[in-house]
């Protein structure tokens, strides 16, 4: 490249890219290096500032999280920590019942199927019995009164009231099918069921496909809870001009394998992968910051710029910032 970049006092954005910049070039500039790091540390982070624009990019160093677009996103925001989690959830039925639930029937809580793709971390129960195996189990919808069991765990009920359960080896529900929490119950259970909703049974501690009996106006209290893998999608800029090239920095706790960096020019996204993520410097206790490679990227005429980070669940991973830059 020749010449060497100035470091800025932070009045302004002087990083300016070059398109022919890579990695190497940034781990070899101090200048373009330390700039890159003041836009996402000092204006955003430090400052305590939301999302910024800058010359030709964007900078957000998460003090809150309005710099991103909730509709595209599956994360958990920290306040407290200034940071995207990984998402979670949680589905079924956790409140009083006014029914009894008898022993020696499978029970699969049909009112509320389990999101696919998640991982199901927990599961629990709601009933005033205070002794009894709880058999949980995952049950795949096949069609008509026909379902496929699959065994979760075993707990035992030691409590009057809700008790929650956290899997031993979460469950990760598969991306299509549909799917539902089901329970087999050796004990019977006061106040564990309502009239209402629906679920269909099947007599016996039940695994593999079996046909049910599907019974409406009855609902079973089981309840699940769940982590997503994180999808954190900024809100747009509508840059200048098109961008023909895009660079990532992110600020990382915890980096993990699957983290990838992807950006897009069109308002209905269409993602390019930011390659060749590159640990550069641990500019905050606990945080690395990371550098993509100027990747080539399909402009469009909408000129909707954006930012995606994504990172498997099941992991510690935080993103505390970012900032996206990109030529023109």
């Amino acid at each position: 490249m020749g010449e060497k970049r100035p470091l800025c006092d932070y009045g302004g954005s002087p990083e300016e890219l070059h398109s022919g910049d890579t990695v190497n070039t940034v781990t070899s500039d101090p200048g373009l290096l330390q700039n890159l790091l003041l836009d996402v540390i000092l204006s955003s982070r430090w400052n305590a500032k939301a999302r910024r624009e800058i010359v030709n990019g964007f900078t957000d160093g998460l003090y809150d999280s309005t710099g991103i677009d909730a509709g595209l996103s599956t994360y958990t925001y920290d306040a407290s920590g200034d940071r995207c989690l990984q998402g979670s959830g949680s589905g079924g039925y956790s409140s009083a019942g006014n029914l009894q639930a008898a022993s020696g029937w499978t029970r699969i809580e049909t009112a509320s199927a389990v999101p696919n793709g998640v991982t199901i971390t927990t599961v629990g129960m709601y009933s005033t019995t205070t002794t009894g195996s709880l058999k949980f189990k995952i049950a795949l919808y096949n069609g008509g009164d026909s379902y496929t069991l699959t065994a979760l765990q075993t707990f035992t009920k030691s409590a009057s009231g809700y008790q929650s359960f956290t899997l031993s080896t979460p469950y990760v529900v598969p991306s299509s099918g549909t799917y539902y929490l089901a329970l087999y119950l050796d004990t019977t259970q006061d106040n564990h069921a309502y009239a209402a909703g629906s679920r269909a049974l099947v007599s016996g501690d039940i695994t593999g496909e079996t046909t049910t009996i599907a019974q409406s106006g009855y609902r079973d209290e089981v309840a699940f809870g769940y982590i997503m893998n994180a999808i954190v999608v900024s809100t747009a800029t509508t840059a200048l001009a098109t961008a023909l090239k895009a660079m990532a920095v992110i600020l990382v706790e915890s980096y993990h394998s699957s983290l990838k960096v992807y950006f897009s020019s069109a308002t209905s996204p269409s993602w390019t992968e930011l390659t060749t993520l590159v640990k550069v410097a641990t500019p905050l206790s606990s945080v690395d910051a990371y550098v993509s490679d100027l990747t080539s990227v399909t402009g469009s005429a909408d000129k909707s710029h954006r930012l995606k980070i994504t990172f498997d669940a099941g992991n510690s991973t935080a993103i505390h910032g970012f900032t996206l830059k990109w030529t023109v």
